[in-house]
């Protein structure tokens, strides 16, 4: 028996060997491109893509909003709970004591209302006018010769009567002014207008208080603060100021004292606004009714009541809100409204990535491969959210010491974006991320959604980052573990708010989590990257890395059979990795299209001209048609070869490409000229072109310039840099002019780049050596003899060794 399981696994062991060096042909297996190819330019696998993403999230986000309670005990105040009760869903109740807080505060900021008092107003405004007639009858009187006898009772006339002679000059100094009398009873009616209140009343009241003034008109002055309230004292300060504006003689001090005092004296101590105490209660009692009930919000895992603690009254209403919280999420149409709410928010993220991808990116949306990719990642990403979450509650129920702030540390949610950035690119990575983290955020906390979803897109769009350039599986373990490790235990902001006195164990449990969570984004990352290239062919940097392997038995194939080709195919691959670094391009991509673009030659490599230099040509015992033929199907043996060794999309893209559409010249132009010379055929274009397309991206732009250029460098006699530079100049302008570099992406800028690039490496490689002469080779071949060397002469002692 063992003998035969032996046997059995030599057979099948030595035919694989067999299979990798491409000696013998694989068995007939499921094809995926063959399937994929099918689907190719449909809008369906597209459309199914967007409805099982939407689908996913609503289930995921309803199903995650309702955990309804299991045997929740009905406790009561002083009761020493039996068990850790945890919130297996949000709720909401009412806090008495800050709704009275609320209602307290909220009538504190009402403010006193007070009235003009219009008897005060227009006592005020006759004080005013009565003073300065006064004073006008005083100064006619003593220029008159006469002695001012104030009326009897009139307080203007008696303080007129008692005003030294300079502040009677001064006031009569400013009555002369027509425009400055005009603009002090237009600011008199201003200040009157806004009130003026009773000092004392006014230092009564609290720094904080407002106050609005109504005018004689009933219009409601906006509130201020009682500071900025004018009292008797700083209006008689303001308009004293306002007359004596002018004033130049002596004593300035003396006489603003003097008229501060008489202005007080015409206003008044109380002012000419009167509280309306009325308004005021009414203004309070309206603004304590508005105030809606204090609620206390407790979200999915938060602690209600540990083991043995006793029962507070707080504690007994929080209980009490639960179950009917838990009773209310049972029903039927609240579970409906969570779904519809779910998949109204679901469709609306969707809709939005999908508008961003098919604008911004449509090299995305144009291939079903990787749109079926892309929705298989966040699909993948969302379900692997959803998992972590209900694990985190599931640990939280057992321990007492697991705060529920720490539950955005217990998703992968990085994990797409580590993904796409290595498969579809980092801009593509941050679209998903935004999506994956904005549901991630609604299935945790509803109520904290949006700094948990800036949260998550800062954690993908860093990952992503730091892990789009890495170049093989450990360089991206690492570079996975090292990101999201800091920042998930770093932006988890809510730790600030946990006030506890084990804070340092809370942050080690912090660290320990976003560890955890690191390492599992990492193991499921190249998990996921491995399956990928297998089952779906997907081309990653890693995988790129592992085809410039020159041990690849395809290149080991065609060092073998096709030394010419493989020769060439190295010096491309040199050319392209140099050019696209210049230019910001994916090195790695365009070396592995380069190191494959001409497998094809495998099936026929005598036909080529790098792979007989030393035989006979073997085209000319054919007519162009044929030889035409033989050139051109290079490029369908090559995508034959590429899909039995299941090659990545980029080597495929790197052989359909490489070509383009472009002509055959040479047996294009040998066919015409036997056609003048009449024997031949009608000689057809198409007969004479590639099957292949022209170059869709920067990469396969550089790998179809670099396998022209080098090819016609290499035919060059006695190459040099301005042969090179001619040459390299007449293709890129060929390439141009016959439109094969239109949908490649690339601006002039760059395409100078890499023709520069080109010259440089190609004039590198094609430098000229110095010529040993025959004596040197003679005079070594003495001194190996035995023989003493001839002294060299000075030109050939000072001609640099090479």
């Amino acid at each position: 028996m063992f003998k035969t399981l032996r046997d059995f696994w030599d057979r099948v062991s030595t035919r694989r060997k067999l299979q990798r060096k491409g000696l013998v042909v694989s068995r007939r297996r499921f094809d995926s491109e063959k399937l994929l190819g099918a689907l190719e330019g449909s809008p369906a696998p597209g459309i199914f893509m967007l409805v099982m993403i939407w689908t996913v999230s609503a289930v995921v986000l309803t199903i995650s909003a309702q955990q309804h309670i299991e045997g929740v005990l009905n406790l009561v105040v002083g009761q020493q709970a039996p068990r850790t009760i945890i919130a297996t869903l949000d709720f909401s109740y009412q806090d008495a004591e800050g709704t009275e807080l609320e209602v307290r505060q909220a009538m504190e900021k009402i403010p006193l209302y007070f009235r003009i008092d219009a008897k005060s107003n227009n006592t005020i405004r006759r004080n005013f006018s009565t003073l300065f007639e006064a004073v006008g009858r005083r100064l006619a009187d003593e220029k008159a010769g006469k002695k001012f006898i104030p009326a009897a009772g009139s307080l203007p006339d008696q303080l007129a009567a008692e005003a030294s002679p300079q502040l009677v000059t001064a006031l009569g100094d400013f009555m002369r002014s027509p425009n400055d009398y005009k603009e002090f009873n237009t600011h008199l009616s201003r200040i009157l207008a806004r009130g003026i209140l009773n000092r004392s009343r006014r230092d009564a009241l609290k720094v904080s208080q407002t106050l609005r003034v109504i005018d004689q008109e009933q219009r409601k002055w906006p509130a201020k603060n009682v500071t900025e309230q004018d009292d008797p004292h700083a209006v008689a300060d303001k308009l004293a100021a306002e007359i004596l504006h002018t004033y130049g003689g002596g004593a300035r001090e003396q006489l603003d004292a003097a008229l501060v005092k008489m202005l007080l004296a015409l206003i008044g101590e109380e002012g000419n606004l009167v509280a309306d105490e009325k308004l005021y209660q009414e203004e309070r009692r309206l603004a304590a009714d508005e105030v809606k009930p204090v609620m206390v919000a407790v979200s999915k895992g938060d602690l209600l009541v540990r083991r043995d603690q006793e029962v507070t009254p707080e504690v007994s209403v929080k209980l009490k809100a639960y179950e009917a919280a838990d009773r209310d999420n049972m029903k039927v149409d609240k579970e409906i409204a969570a779904l519809i709410h779910n998949a109204l928010w679901s469709l609306v993220l969707v809709i939005f990535a999908a508008f961003y991808l098919y604008h911004l990116h449509p090299e995305v949306v144009r291939v079903n491969k990787r749109v079926m990719l892309l929705g298989l990642v966040v699909i993948l990403s969302m379900l692997a959210n959803f998992v972590g979450f209900h694990f985190f509650n599931s640990l939280a129920s057992r321990s007492i010491d697991l705060p529920n702030e720490l539950v955005a540390e217990a998703i992968p949610i990085a994990l797409g974006a580590v993904l796409l950035a290595v498969t579809m690119g980092y801009r593509v990575a941050l679209c998903a991320g935004f999506f994956i983290a904005s549901i991630a955020a609604m299935m945790l906390l509803p109520e904290r959604s949006f700094d948990l979803a800036v949260k998550g897109m800062v954690i993908c769009s860093l990952a992503a980052l730091a892990v789009r350039s890495a170049t093989n599986y450990r360089s991206y373990f690492i570079r996975i573990l090292l990101s999201v490790f800091p920042l998930v235990w770093v932006l988890n902001l809510n730790l600030l708010n946990y006030h506890s006195p084990n804070f340092i164990m809370l942050l080690g449990q912090s660290a320990v989590i976003a560890f955890a969570n690191a390492a599992a984004t990492a193991i499921l990352a190249l998990i996921l990257i491995f399956t990928f290239e297998i089952v779906l062919n997907v081309s990653t940097n890693m995988s790129l890395m592992v085809l410039c392997d020159y041990n690849h038995p395809l290149l080991e194939r065609l060092k073998r059979e096709a030394p010419g080709t493989f020769f060439h195919s190295l010096m491309v691959a040199t050319l392209v990795e140099d050019a696209a670094r210049a230019i910001g391009a994916n090195p790695l991509k365009a070396k592995a299209g380069a190191l494959f673009h001409d497998i094809g030659k495998l099936s026929m490599p005598q036909y080529f001209t790098e792979n007989n230099l030393d035989s006979a040509n073997q085209h000319l015992d054919l007519n162009p048609q044929m030889s035409s033929i033989i050139i051109r199907d290079h490029v369908k043996e090559g995508l034959a070869l590429a899909r039995q060794y299941r090659m990545c999309r980029t080597v495929r893209d790197a052989i359909r490409q490489h070509h383009g559409n472009d002509l055959v010249k040479f047996f294009y132009n040998k066919a015409l000229e036997e056609q003048k010379g009449g024997n031949s055929a009608p000689v057809l274009e198409s007969q004479f072109r590639y099957d292949g397309i022209p170059p869709q991206d920067k990469e396969m732009a550089i790998i179809s310039l670099a396998d022209a250029c080098e090819a016609a460098c290499r035919s060059l006699d006695k190459p040099s840099a301005s042969k090179i530079e001619a040459v390299v100049d007449d293709i890129f302008r060929g390439r141009f002019e016959g439109r094969q570099l239109n949908n490649a992406n690339i601006t002039l800028a760059e395409l100078d780049k890499v023709r520069q690039s080109f010259i440089n490496t190609l004039v590198s490689m094609k430098h000229g050596r110095i010529a040993y002469h025959q004596e040197r080779k003679r005079d070594h071949n003495e001194q190996r003899m035995g023989g003493s060397p001839p002294s060299p002469s000075p030109e050939k002692a000072s001609r640099p060794a090479r």
